[in-house]
């Protein structure tokens, strides 16, 4: 059971705003927040005297959506290698969500405190934490469980459709030459289409991997992932697929589904490349057409 529990908290998950700011979503759960507190007035709010209750009561929803954003902005700041993708799991979104119910607990404390004039004292603080957080447990570990297995089951079919689109014979090669250039313009690379497998931002640079005669091959150009793009356009099989990847879909040998979408694996190669949510549709439809 042990053993099991662990195994479901490390598996794959996805961060709901991939890079961007939640606006969306902490607007919407502080609407819920607000309506939901407007319509039950549960835990004494008809008890509380202040002037404009709806207005105060509203604030809860404003203080829910601020510290969404907030939190998301100071992850991404303070723990840059933490809040990405390739190293969320369920457990780290059940963590993620309980530390944003009690940031909101601790700032209800103070907001209700200072306008209903509550005592500053641990016992009041110790109890709107409790609040919150026995309000928001049992459905956050039970939204993200189902989430997770929801997804999941999504993208293994999807990996699986894919996967059986694939040819059993070697797709027929395009012959077509590639020349990539980095920013100087005088260091640059020159291969046939097929051969390249894939590109991956790497800082200041991209890194392209490739097949030559005497194997896998190397190279760093200093560039964008955007500015190499400007190279593909006539190469419908080197597409992104991620904003730190671009791929060749005609190298890619096999799929692999998890909740946060898909993993592509090459011939020869160990790394996992990712698929993002972003791509995902593009990706299927385009390897589809490849494929027919």
């Amino acid at each position: 059971m042990i053993e099991r529990s662990a195994k479901l908290l490390k598996q794959a998950y996805p961060i709901p705003s991939e890079g961007k700011i939640p606006w969306k979503n902490a607007v919407g759960f502080g609407l819920f927040v607000g309506v939901f507190l407007s319509a039950l007035r549960p835990f004494g709010l008809d008890d509380i005297s202040v002037g404009n209750k709806t207005f105060f009561i509203w604030g809860y929803g404003a203080i829910t959506a601020a510290l969404m954003i907030l939190n998301v902005v100071l992850a991404r700041g303070g723990f840059p290698n933490l809040y990405q993708e390739q190293n969320w799991s369920v457990g780290k979104e059940i963590g993620w969500m309980l530390w944003n119910i009690l940031t909101i607990g601790l700032a209800n404390w103070i907001y209700t405190t200072y306008w209903v004039n509550y005592s500053w004292n641990a016992e009041t603080l110790i109890y709107f934490l409790l609040v919150t957080l026995g309000v928001g447990l049992f459905p956050i570990v039970l939204l993200v469980l189902l989430n997770a297995n929801r997804l999941l089951k999504k993208h293994l079919d999807e990996a699986q459709a894919l996967q059986s689109l694939r040819p059993n014979t070697a797709p027929k090669p395009h012959t077509a030459s590639l020349q990539l250039k980095g920013e100087n313009q005088k260091d640059e690379i020159t291969l046939q289409a097929d051969d390249l497998l894939f590109i991956r931002s790497a800082d200041n640079y991209v890194e392209v991997q490739y097949r030559s005669e005497s194997g896998i091959q190397k190279r760093l150009l200093r560039s964008s992932l955007s500015r190499i793009e400007q190279y593909l356009t006539k190469h419908e099989q080197l597409m992104r697929c991620h904003r730190a990847y671009i791929v060749n879909l005609l190298a890619v040998e096999h799929f692999k589904g998890d909740s946060q979408g898909y993993k592509l694996f090459i011939r020869d190669l160990a790394e996992e490349i990712p698929v993002s949510r972003r791509y995902t549709k593009a990706f299927r439809e385009m390897y589809q057409n490849l494929n027919q």
